[in-house]
């Protein structure tokens, strides 16, 4: 009798915190929407984050402070790692990576970044504790080339891995990190790259493909193969055997890993407005989400957390 009371008053606390009853050792099942970077001409302050409700609402923007360069989504959709893009006239240049979080926005840099002069891919960890980044970085000597580990906390980057020449370390693109951040892939000259985090040892894992990433669950890594079809696959993470085809689709996971993100252009839209679809893993089911019909421009697309929209 005494065991049925502790469980039925873990049960009632359940309903009294989250509204429902939670499975236990589960946390509160979140919901998510796509977004897309849209800037205006240069200098206009019409830079905005557009978030696209997945049914039966309309899309919300978000203004930004200032025009953003290269953009990653944070894991849990909550924040935004990007560079600073062209400044006004008599503006300060804002260097390194900043973070941008919401409601409200606020922009802090991310210490030990300000050396990276390129990059052609970057990942946050699930954490958000460190960053790993393909490209050229400035360590107060010299010009080093390949991939680094960029410490959030203490700001400290240490090189993974060397690069042959400064023109080979742009050859490496998509890189993303396994949700324990111990390894990363990456596309290197169109082929998928395992890469171990703490060693720096690598080794070609599949060919042919263009992008790639791995699953917040680590149980996937979706790559987009190379040629006219550009279909998307999902890959054992554990074996790199393929394991399923899902047509033409981004890399672009949702946080949960139910979904990926696909985009294209439909009709009625003109020529500069496209769509989203989200692509269920699990069933390839494909859905229009109608609040992006034609209104979606560029390519900085991602995720986010649904708490981030404006109330």
């Amino acid at each position: 009798m005494r065991r049925a009371l502790v469980l039925l008053t873990h049960v009632v606390l359940a309903i009294a915190l989250s509204g429902q009853v939670q499975p236990q050792g589960q946390t509160p099942t979140r919901s998510y929407m796509a977004a897309a970077y849209s800037a205006g001409p240069a200098f206009t302050g019409m830079q905005r984050l557009m978030l696209f409700p997945p049914k039966g609402e309309a899309a919300v923007t978000i203004p930004l402070p200032f025009p953003l360069g290269g953009i990653t989504y944070s894991p849990d959709g909550g924040a935004l790692y990007a560079t600073a893009g062209l400044s006004a006239p008599g503006e300060p240049r804002r260097s390194g990576v900043l973070k941008i979080q919401f409601s409200p926005t606020r922009v802090s840099p991310v210490p030990g970044s300000e050396g990276f002069r390129f990059r052609s891919g970057a990942a946050v960890s699930q954490r958000q504790d460190k960053m790993v980044v393909a490209g050229r970085y400035w360590n107060g000597e010299k010009l080093a080339c390949g991939v680094f580990e960029l410490s959030f906390g203490a700001g400290g980057v240490r090189q993974v891995l060397e690069s042959q020449d400064c023109d080979d370390a742009i050859k490496r693109t998509g890189i993303s990190l396994s949700p324990d951040a111990t390894k990363a892939v990456a596309i290197y000259r169109t082929s998928l790259e395992l890469i171990d985090i703490a060693s720096g040892a690598s080794k070609i894992v599949g060919a042919g493909f263009h992008s790639a990433a791995w699953s917040p669950d680590g149980r996937w890594v979706a790559a987009v193969k190379e040629g006219g079809s550009g279909a998307t696959v999902l890959l054992d993470a554990s074996t790199f055997r393929q394991m399923r085809t899902l047509g033409s689709a981004k890399v672009i996971w949702s946080p949960d890993s139910r979904y990926l993100l696909a985009s294209g252009w439909q009709m009625p839209c003109g020529p500069y407005g496209y769509s989203f679809e989200k692509v269920d893993i699990e069933t390839g089911k494909r859905s229009t989400i109608d609040s992006s019909k034609c209104r979606v421009v560029g390519n900085d697309i991602g995720w986010v957390d649904a708490g981030i929209a404006p109330r």
